[in-house]
């Protein structure tokens, strides 16, 4: 008989199952990746829609008033509309980091309208433990202004209700 060259049937079988345990493995960490990469995205964005609140003091001596508002100037300053991409879906998560809720960024006026707060949720449970203290400047360091939310602004007294941003 000739001297074939070629695989058997065993190594051929062991070497799917390898990459089947691979592909598995990295299927398993795919979402989580995805999840923390827009929660990235969410504090990028939280910290260009603060500086598009600081050009608004700075221009008019006031923040926006409304979301609506603010919205408006987003676009005025910025170019473009800045939106959560799962505005509306029940993908982010509660304080308790199990239980589900709407995403989207949030935006309230506080102290007559000289301050202001933003925030927003986290879709991956780790950055929920990461982000638990708010950036939040208060007279009243105690002062929890919403923990079930990451908050970034400066706001003593809040006037209003957080509404959600949108375009």
């Amino acid at each position: 008989m000739k001297n074939q060259k070629g695989f058997t049937l065993v190594e051929l079988m062991v070497v799917m199952a390898i990459i089947a345990i691979l592909s598995t493995a990295g299927i398993s960490q795919y979402g989580r990746f995805i999840k923390s990469a827009r929660d990235t995205t969410r504090t990028s964005d939280l910290n260009a829609l603060n500086i598009v609140i600081l050009d608004s003091i700075q221009s008019n001596g006031t923040v926006p008033g409304t979301a609506a508002d603010f919205a408006a100037k987003i676009k005025e300053v910025a170019g473009k509309d800045i939106v959560d991409p799962l505005n509306g879906s029940t993908a982010c998560l509660k304080e308790n980091g199990t239980d589900t809720t709407e995403c989207g960024y949030q935006y309230a006026v506080c102290d007559g309208g000289t301050g202001y707060l933003l925030a927003t949720r986290f879709e991956s449970k780790n950055n929920v433990e990461k982000y638990a203290k708010d950036d939040v400047s208060t007279s009243d360091p105690d002062q929890v202004l919403k923990p079930d939310l990451y908050e970034l602004g400066s706001c003593n007294t809040v006037d209003a209700e957080y509404e959600v941003i949108t375009a």
